[in-house]
């Protein structure tokens, strides 16, 4: 009897063995992470919108025999564990290849893109992927993912954090709001999580985790990543395929799905090997690293950069997914990575660091009979500002007892017209370089142009500045800040930004500046050191108005208009 057993037993493996693609890319076993501890009495952490979970986190040995479990996400405290780690040093990021390889034309000719009129943009892309493989890899494999799935990121966006398509996907990873959305990332006025590598791949790697739940392939699940689960299940419907390649001999995909996998194997094929497609010489990029501190509401990002000795730009490259120039509002506690090993300097200053300080807003409690006209005009504010700020979502309706808030220092009290009529603010004459200082974050820090920062210092357009050396931040003797002036070349913006047309008038200089996307009216005030309501006023708009991208406005800048 146990001899015919054993022979069934026999017959069924090699049934198993001989039918269908190689079991490690049919059905992914994971495997286990061993720089990674696995805490087994954490709970799952609920999945917002998503399919039921099972409430346990399973055994390795139910993995591997339970494939369809994979997809449980991993509590917020074991991601933490996770980026506690030490992620790998130089060189070439240290992958885990665990996904076979497919011989297929479409690869072949992909491949030969990359090596050639492609090679310039692939080799970029292999220097970033230096600054997020390591960061990325420890996340898949803490989900339970083969861990050469992080190149997907290189077909997505090529690692770059800003990357936006013309569907105004997102982030390293592309979601659209909505997927993003159901995968636990936010996006407002604020922040826009999908461009968070943490928070981004996370959610990447439970949506290919669902996707191969649904698939069983993941050739099918990374064709659903690009096209949708919903396109990609009807057109397996429509054909009777049961594989990719088969499914993408036809019209039923888009041509885009239909290149998406191929993409991806041929970058998986070059960097397994760079060398040996001629990318020997690639400087990747140090593997990010940050420390995460926590700071109050609507805390300023100069602030914070202040209090780590670093500079402004340095905390918005670890903060990516902040559109602001401070943390989101309304929020009691929100987290902020800072530059690795200043954590607890930062701690020390800000914990001695007065509240009105630490960023440029007022609480205002709403009282009975306030209406936000009244508000807006008591701080010389617009409604529109108020509104954005609190993500009201009917201004018409403020209750008694709620707190608002304002763009101003948190000891304002009166309104802001008096206080614009005072002396611009004094300067310090000359700035000490710091290591990782640019000439563009110097200026931003001073609220001047990085025109005139070069135009004061002589610097060559393309020179590039040293720590230790000294640049002129301001100009006369009382160093007071400068105003716009015509014929700058950004007129007081930032680089980049659309150039501000002027001319003289009786009543001071006339400027007509180019709002650009992100723009507000508080933000053009600021910038042009004006009132909202005198751009409200000189422009006949509502307190409502809210300012769209390409719109011209007109500011007198050395006096009101008086009409």
């Amino acid at each position: 009897m146990m001899k015919i057993a054993l022979t069934c037993l026999l017959a069924l493996l090699l049934t198993g063995c001989a039918s269908g693609p190689p079991s490690a890319w049919r059905i992914f076993q994971p495997q286990k992470d061993k720089s990674v501890t696995a805490d087994d009495s954490l709970q799952p952490e609920p999945a917002d919108n998503r399919e039921e979970r099972a409430d346990a986190v399973p055994t390795e040995e139910q993995l591997l025999t339970s494939p369809h479990l994979i997809d449980l996400p991993r509590p917020q405290e074991r991601m933490d564990a996770v980026m506690g780690q030490e992620f790998p040093g130089d060189g070439r990021p240290r992958v885990n290849f665990e996904l076979p390889l497919h011989d297929h034309e479409r690869v072949d000719a992909f491949v030969r893109r990359f090596t050639a009129s492609g090679s310039v943009s692939f080799h970029r892309r292999l220097e970033r992927s230096g600054r997020f493989v390591p960061l990325m890899r420890k996340i898949f494999a803490a989900e339970g993912l083969p861990e050469d799935l992080v190149y997907l990121a290189m077909v997505e966006s090529g690692f770059e954090e800003h990357a936006l398509s013309w569907a105004q996907a997102s982030g390293p990873w592309q979601f659209i709001e909505s997927t993003g959305r159901i995968y636990g990332l936010h996006n407002d006025a604020w922040r826009d999580e999908r461009r968070d590598p943490v928070k981004s791949t996370r959610a990447a790697a439970c949506h290919l985790k669902d996707l191969y739940r649904q698939f069983g392939d993941w050739h099918l699940a990374m064709a659903a990543y690009n096209a949708g689960a919903g396109r990609v299940q009807q057109a397996l419907r429509a054909t009777g395929a049961s594989d990719f390649w088969t499914l993408s001999q036809g019209n039923s995909l888009h041509c885009e799905t239909q290149e998406y996998v191929p993409k991806f194997l041929a970058s998986l094929k070059i960097v397994r090997e760079p060398a040996r497609y001629g990318f020997d010489s690639v400087a990747y990029q140090n593997p990010l690293t940050f420390d995460t501190v926590t700071v109050r509401d609507a805390t300023d990002l100069a602030v914070i950069a202040r209090l780590c000795n670093t500079n402004l730009e340095e905390i918005r490259a670890l903060n990516p997914e902040l559109k602001r120039w401070c943390t989101p509002p309304g929020m009691a506690v929100y987290r902020v990575r800072v530059p690795p090993g200043t954590a607890p300097l930062f701690k020390k200053r800000y914990a001695a660091l007065p509240a009105d300080q630490r960023g440029r807003f007022k609480r205002h409690q709403i009282r009975r009979g306030d209406t936000l006209l009244a508000i807006a005009r008591r701080y010389d504010l617009s409604t529109a500002e108020i509104v954005e700020l609190n993500r009201l979502s009917n201004p018409r309706l403020l209750k008694a007892g709620a707190t608002l808030i304002l763009p101003l220092p948190e000891n304002a009290s009166t309104a802001r017209r008096s206080a614009s009529k005072e002396r611009p603010p004094v300067l310090p004459a000359a700035y000490v370089v710091r290591r990782g200082d640019t000439v563009y974050g110097i200026a931003r820090s001073f609220g001047i142009s990085a025109a005139d920062l070069k135009s004061w210092n002589k610097l060559d357009p393309h020179a590039l500045i040293r720590p230790g050396q000294k640049l002129v931040v301001a100009q006369g003797a009382a160093a007071k800040a400068p105003r716009p002036t015509a014929g700058k070349s950004a007129a007081g913006l930032r680089p980049g930004a659309q150039k501000a047309v002027s001319r003289k008038t009786a009543q001071g200089r006339r400027v007509v500046y180019q709002v650009r996307s992100g723009d507000t009216l508080w933000a053009v005030s600021r910038r042009f050191n004006v009132a909202t309501q005198d751009i409200l006023k000189w422009n006949n708009l509502s307190d409502r108005h809210l300012l769209k991208a390409g719109q011209s406005l007109t500011l007198h800048l050395d006096g009101e208009e008086k009409g």
